[in-house]
């Protein structure tokens, strides 16, 4: 099994989003994995910082850090019908699988609007350019 990660980290929206307040919109109780229960989160809606450590805990103890290869952004996965694999084309090179599980975040990828004078609005943006940990706008509110 391999993981593959278009990130030099794990995390996903936890590692990504760091804006001040940051904190999940699910109560703490209900935010850990049934094979890793987390009973002592420090608040019922715990911060960004919490949950990050929370996942790398889990990578870490489950073993998950090995499977993963990070900076590997998958540009193409197709399914050969003939050799019954998926063949999967990244940014480090190509691998095959009998089984593809996607799990891309397309939330991370803005799709900003056509407005006239966007080019030169000096305020800062709602969602910043990819790769930074600035504020961005996502499916998971904060509290």
């Amino acid at each position: 099994m391999v993981i593959l990660e278009r990130a030099g980290d794990l995390g996903g929206t936890w590692r990504d989003n760091t804006y001040p307040g940051a904190a999940c919109d699910v109560p703490s109780h209900l935010y850990s994995f049934s094979f890793e229960r987390k009973t002592d989160w420090s608040r019922r809606f715990p911060p960004q910082a919490e949950i990050l450590e929370y996942l790398r805990h889990c990578a870490r103890e489950h073993g998950v850090l090995d499977l993963i290869r990070f900076g590997a952004e998958v540009t193409e996965a197709r399914f050969d019908e003939d050799a019954a694999l998926w063949r999967i084309s990244t940014t480090t090179g190509d691998l095959a699988a009998r089984v593809l599980v996607s799990a891309c975040g397309q939330l991370n990828r803005p799709e900003l609007p056509s407005i006239v004078g966007r080019e030169s609005f000096a305020g800062r943006p709602s969602t910043p350019p990819a790769g930074t940990t600035a504020p961005t706008c996502a499916a998971g509110g904060s509290r």
